[in-house]
């Protein structure tokens, strides 16, 4: 992700461009350039809630749900045992979740949208829950709350979908489909065995 937002800073920049021409190509950072943001728009809730996260948050559940790492791995990055590890790993999903809700309702365009928030948020489609009639018009006719309502039904199974495209955005399939690749046999969030804090990828700790 680093790496990307460097590209793209100096794909904008013309002396950057003279010396390194390969950003000019529509492939490389001119293509980042021209897109506003690789996040897609049913994600930016979850985008902005992660990066609203601290750094050991952050981590943690990018390790174990994106990346599907061991606990240990998150642990040891962050010199934590795997006991404390496992606390404050659920404190993030929590945190994660309530600040999708709070994005939700700082960005939602009308009052209707910030009451239905927290409804979208106890009553998610994937566990069967039944919505109003009023909320399931408002859904159909609210592109902003209906992108909400499947963000909140990731937090019932599909954490790492979220967050890959939350972070990733157009390079999540391609990564979470590669964990297969690097010996990662899905979504683990959390067994302690498996792969070794030195293999371990993406978000290194608390910064």
């Amino acid at each position: 992700v680093a790496v990307r937002e460097t590209v793209r800073q100096w794909a904008a920049d013309d002396a950057a461009c003279t010396v390194l021409p390969e950003l000019r190509r529509p492939s490389g950072g001119r293509g980042l350039r021209a897109v506003p943001s690789p996040t897609p728009e049913r994600r930016r809730l979850a985008e902005r809630a992660f990066h609203d996260l601290p750094g050991a948050f952050q981590c943690l559940l990018w390790h174990t749900e994106a990346e599907a790492d061991p606990l240990t791995v998150p642990a040891g990055l962050l010199a934590m045992d795997p006991k404390t590890a496992a606390g404050l790993r659920e404190r993030a999903r929590e945190q994660f979740r309530a600040g999708c809700l709070c994005a939700h309702r700082e960005l939602a365009p009308t009052g209707e949208c910030r009451i239905l928030g927290p409804l979208l948020l106890d009553v998610p489609a994937s566990r069967g829950g039944a919505l109003p009639p009023g909320a399931r018009r408002h859904l159909r006719e609210c592109r902003h709350c209906a992108h909400a309502a499947e963000q909140f039904g990731c937090f019932d199974g599909g954490l790492d979908v979220l967050l890959a495209e939350a972070v990733l955005g157009w390079g999540a399939r391609r990564y979470l489909d590669s964990r297969t690749a690097r010996g990662v046999s899905g979504a683990g969030g959390g067994a302690d065995g498996g792969r070794s804090a030195s293999g371990a990828r993406g978000f290194g700790g608390a910064g």
